[in-house]
């Protein structure tokens, strides 16, 4: 039988820098499918898949600029669908670096959801104000939660995410990790 897809959401591209996302897709990519799906591009043309040098296709929605913001997420919700329908998706983990992603993929039904929370995304400048709720939505969708940092230097609101997560979610378990390597001790290779 084959192994369950990996579908990665992602507010980072996958060709700006090699961190984590990349590191962990690029080995699951050794024997599964992976999809890495990035935030649209304000460009009129068309979304698109290419592949990476590591085996991962990369996905790239494209929203025309000024599209309203629903709209948008119609947009990119309609693109996902399609993708997995074309490629046939339809045992896969969902792997989350953003809760802004779940604006288009609240209605999807992967066997487990993943939290690779690398960052605390609302700290940062520009940020939207809604990055809060979803992130709870998200911790209490998620069967697993991966967060970097030493516990004492994460921010309190994420340490009360958490604990709030373990106790009354869906998580199954929650480990600090501060690289890749570590991850890959945890997860398997």
């Amino acid at each position: 039988s084959r192994r369950p897809d990996v579908l990665c959401l992602s507010h980072l591209r996958w060709d700006f820098v090699f961190q984590r996302p990349q590191h962990l897709m690029a080995r699951w990519a050794k024997e599964h499918r992976v999809f890495f799906v990035e935030e649209p591009l304000a460009e009129p043309e068309g979304s698109g898949l290419r592949r990476s040098t590591h085996g991962v296709s990369v996905y790239a929605p494209h929203v025309s600029p000024g599209t309203p913001p629903e709209q948008a997420v119609r947009l990119q919700r309609e693109g996902l669908d399609t993708l997995l329908a074309e490629h046939q998706v339809d045992d896969y983990v969902l792997w989350y670096y953003s809760p802004m992603a779940l604006t288009y993929s609240r209605h999807l039904t992967p066997s487990v959801t993943v939290y690779d929370c690398m960052d605390e995304l609302s700290c940062f400048k520009g940020a939207p104000p809604e990055i809060g709720i979803l992130e709870r939505e998200l911790l209490s969708r998620a069967h697993v939660v991966f967060t970097g940092g030493e516990p004492t230097l994460l921010g309190p609101r994420l340490n009360m995410l958490l604990e709030h997560a373990k106790q009354t979610a869906r998580v199954s378990w929650c480990r600090i990790v501060t690289n890749a390597a570590q991850l890959d001790a945890h997860i398997g290779s």
